[in-house]
């Protein structure tokens, strides 16, 4: 009996099932390969695209972090503040009275007897002095006498207060103020701390910072409101605070008598410093009721 077809037979049917086999293995091996590397490339692209996001949110809130303080700058560069206006008053934007406390001689000779007179009735003529003939003279030589009578050498507002009843009660109330006061519109009573301070210098005015009162003082309104305008003038045009050089005051005042008639006998009394005073205190006023808030700038 020939069993070679047989065989053959057997042959053919073993070699088409491995063949079988072998292809649903490398099916499955694929499938596996596959699925491995299709998650494999998922989490490489999720990673990829979440770093993206990342960084695309990090430049946008940069972006913003940036606009914002643009904003903010451009915001604050929009409402001109006068550095002789800060709420509270810089010391250097009042009057140190000092010097004229300090000189042995007649005071009423010193050119700066009259500015120191002129500020107060600036101040307080409306509120308080309701007119009266020169009432400012009257109080500033009291608080000259009381300041020689207390034999300090560098003595502060309270060793100022007037022996005279009528003249002390009016001096409390000047340097007790108001919260609320506004030199513009005249409302309210300004606290003298606020224009007038006793220092331990002999400079009694810094011209770039000195209150607009001060500078009324010194020049009269006329050209005090000049100074004024061409300081803001200024910064709408260079967004820098601008100042006035001694040399320039005799040429800013077209049509004016020369503002440094005003200075002379005061030279000796005048720093034109620049340079901004160390923050001590920071404030806000409520635009409305005037009423302001003051807190101490930790150190």
């Amino acid at each position: 009996m020939n069993v070679l077809p047989l065989v053959l037979s057997f042959l053919f049917i073993f070699s088409i099932m491995v063949s079988s086999l072998l292809k649903s293995h490398q099916d499955a091996f694929s499938s596996e390969l596959s699925f491995l590397s299709y998650h494999r490339t998922q989490r490489s692209v999720t990673n990829r695209v979440i770093t993206r996001e990342h960084a695309s949110k990090r430049r946008n809130a940069a972006k913003k972090q940036t606009q914002a303080k643009k904003n903010a700058n451009k915001a604050t560069h929009k409402v001109y503040q006068s550095r002789r206006m800060f709420i509270p008053a810089y010391d250097t934007a009042k009057l140190n009275l000092t010097p004229l406390l300090s000189i042995s001689s007649d005071p009423h000779l010193d050119p700066l007897y009259e500015i120191a007179a002129s500020l107060l009735k600036t101040l307080y003529e409306q509120p308080l002095f309701k007119n009266k003939s020169r009432t400012e003279y009257q109080l500033l030589d009291a608080m000259i006498k009381a300041a020689h009578e207390s034999k300090k050498e560098n003595p502060v507002i309270t060793d100022l207060f007037p022996k005279d009843p009528e003249l002390r009660t009016l001096f409390y109330k000047m340097v007790k103020g108001t919260n609320a006061f506004d030199i513009t519109s005249k409302q309210g009573i300004p606290p003298f701390g606020e224009f007038f301070r006793c220092g331990d210098t002999l400079t009694a005015i810094h011209f770039s910072f000195a209150s607009p009162p001060l500078l009324e003082a010194i020049f009269g309104k006329k050209i005090a409101d000049h100074i004024l305008a061409e300081e803001r003038k200024g910064w709408e045009e260079k967004r820098a605070y601008v100042y006035f050089e001694k040399e320039l005051l005799s040429s800013k005042f077209p049509g004016q008598t020369s503002a440094n008639a005003h200075f002379e006998g005061l030279e000796k009394y005048i720093s034109y410093s620049k340079e901004f005073p160390i923050l001590q205190a920071m404030s806000g006023r409520d635009a409305k009721t005037k009423l302001s808030v003051t807190e101490k700038v930790s150190k």
